[in-house]
């Protein structure tokens, strides 16, 4: 993983981040697309999203982009930048008293599953949690039965704080836990150096 500048940002702005081969952007009403609500009524896609099976009309959507303030919560699309196609979001939100920010993705492009997505861009939103946003903890919540979610988190070196016993009810009726995974800054910071003094 490489770490990624500080963006140039002022709260309540559009964000704009970057990795390898990702942009990822503040997202407009403009952005809720075909494409987009699509992604929203695939089982596939939201089996182990939190509002899956839920009915969405593109006004609900547009009004659940428009709560994100870019100040203390986001919500972000995942951009090629090879071919543009939006491929998926990140929302998070932050915690400015206590210092801790929670993060969900979806990717709902099946052709960019598998394909190393997630880890790359999390890493760009991480750099800019413990960084811009002087957060000292990221959290994420993922259903135990979604291993490539699970996957992810431990490959980046996410810790697990602990386990949801039959916490969610899944869209065909079976329960599954949920794990608490955690990222602290100095943790994090501390890779970012291994990895810079690794390639140096």
């Amino acid at each position: 993983m490489t770490a990624s500048s500080p963006p140039a940002w002022t709260p309540g702005a559009p964000l704009r981040l970057e990795s390898e081969r990702f942009v990822l952007r503040s997202l407009g009403a403009d952005d809720v697309t075909d494409r987009y609500l699509a992604w929203l009524d695939d089982p596939e896609v939201t089996r182990f999203l939190y509002s899956g099976g839920l009915r969405r009309t593109r006004a609900d959507v547009e009004a659940y982009v428009a709560r994100h303030d870019n100040r203390t919560s986001f919500h972000l699309g995942i951009f090629a930048k090879e071919g543009g196609d939006h491929i998926g979001n990140y929302s998070f939100g932050c915690d400015s008293v206590h210092r801790v920010a929670q993060i969900n993705v979806m990717i709902g492009d099946r052709a960019w599953w598998k394909k190393r997505v997630v880890n790359e861009t999390r890493a760009a939103i991480l750099d800019f949690l413990f960084g811009p946003m002087d957060m000292l903890k990221v959290a994420g919540t993922p259903y135990a039965r979604n291993v490539a979610a699970v996957y992810n988190y431990q490959s980046q070196h996410f810790g697990i704080e602990g386990v949801l016993r039959d916490h969610r009810l899944l869209q065909d009726g079976t329960r599954s836990d949920v794990i608490c995974f955690a990222m602290f800054r100095a943790d994090w910071l501390s890779r970012r150096q291994a990895d810079a003094a690794a390639r140096s």
